[in-house]
């Protein structure tokens, strides 16, 4: 006999909540199999059913109904599939560009993931791809884009990734330089991105080219938000942040990364000098370096006169209510003469709830400080 399930759609950026009809799962299964077109190993980790699938297969007289409802909800389903991509490899890469492309599905894809080393056989697909993204707003790129230097075809998916129309969050652990984007149009929708992703190499930034380059308008003039997603060796930051010195003015709030473990506070004291309207602080930490035998990473008094809040979120490492009780010694040694709101990440909050004397040693923290206690979105 089969089952019957409620399935909700997960809120996603700039969506509504929005509930499915009472459906067969097994419907609901060809339903996103055929939309998709998904591997079978799909099936045994949905990404959107709220319920795990049965293994009994669809029966004939089922058929006219799935054909029916597929046509019905096509509209619905594909927004929430190809709202994210995720390519974790050059196969994949050419298989999603090939799907996105012919079936004309682009401008429903606000974020875009790559998850493994993009090589230069693999940029021309890239940029086939950003060529039918038309409404993608966040670019991450967690591993190389490339291991060598500056290329032609390089240069052209910079140029690409800038004239994206909404794109307002740019990631990735390598150096592109600035030499080849000069002529390149400003990208005024661009708020975060990482460092060091938009910076001049260092043995280039040493030739006429960087004077040209520094001579010319700023880049990113609504730039906000600098994120430092990887481990960062502090002479590159004393290098090139002089060189950005025109994109900085604008920025208000920074990120520091789990990579960025055992140098938040050299981070912070160098670029707090380039950043003279810094208002934010965002840290991430796995709360294992006091276990760790080093000094805990949030060790950052004093904190910037400007800065005016601090968030803070924990990785999914399941601490356990000792690490928790050194993390309130550090909160205690935190200081900061403009500091006024602590906020921290929803996920790390409710890893806090779970020991009553814990939230109650972070709430009097926070009172004895008169600093304002907040619970969301530490990307801002």
């Amino acid at each position: 006999m089969m089952t019957e399930s409620k399935i909700s759609l997960t809120q996603v950026i700039g969506r509504p909540r929005v509930t499915l009809p009472t459906l067969p799962e097994e419907t609901w299964s060809e339903i996103i199999g055929l939309t998709y077109n998904a591997p079978i190993d799909f099936f045994s980790k949905p990404r959107l059913l709220g319920v795990a699938l049965p293994s009994i297969p669809l029966y004939k007289p089922e058929l006219p109904l799935v054909s029916l409802v597929c046509k019905t909800w096509y509209r619905l389903v594909l927004p929430f599939i190809y709202e994210e991509i995720i390519i974790d490899s050059s196969v994949g890469l050419r298989r999603v560009t090939e799907t996105i492309i012919r079936k004309r599905l682009g401008h429903h894809t606000a974020r875009l993931i790559l998850r493994f080393n993009v090589d230069q056989s693999d940029l021309g697909v890239l940029y086939d791809l950003l060529e039918h993204l038309s409404s993608v707003e966040i670019i991450l790129i967690d591993r190389n884009l490339l291991s060598g230097g500056l290329s032609t075809l390089e240069t052209l998916l910079l140029r690409r990734i800038f004239a994206l129309p909404k794109l307002w969050l740019f990631s990735s652990p390598c150096c592109h330089n600035f030499l080849g984007l000069v002529s390149t149009p400003r990208c005024s929708t661009l708020r975060t991105v990482s460092f060091p992703a938009l910076l001049p190499t260092s043995q280039e930034g040493k030739n006429a080219q960087l004077n040209q380059v520094l001579q010319s308008p700023s880049m990113l003039p609504n730039l906000s938000q600098l994120y430092f997603a990887y481990f960062i060796e502090l002479e590159a930051i004393k290098l090139n942040l002089p060189h950005m010195r025109r994109d900085l003015q604008s920025v208000t709030s920074i990120i520091l990364g789990y990579n960025c473990a055992e140098s938040y506070m050299e981070i912070i004291q160098l670029v707090s000098g380039y950043l003279p309207n810094l208002r934010y602080i965002s840290i991430q930490t796995e709360l294992t370096d006091s276990i760790m035998g080093r000094e805990w990473a949030i060790d950052l008094s004093p904190l910037p006169p400007s800065v005016h809040t601090l968030g803070l979120s924990f990785g999914y490492d399941d601490p356990s209510a000792e690490t928790f009780m050194d993390f309130v010694e550090s909160l205690e040694g935190i200081y900061g003469s403009g500091l006024e709101v602590v906020r921290f990440s929803e996920d790390s909050w409710l890893d806090i709830e779970r020991y009553r004397f814990v939230k109650k040693c972070i709430q009097r923290v926070c009172q004895a400080n008169n600093w304002k206690l907040e619970v969301g979105d530490i990307y801002i």
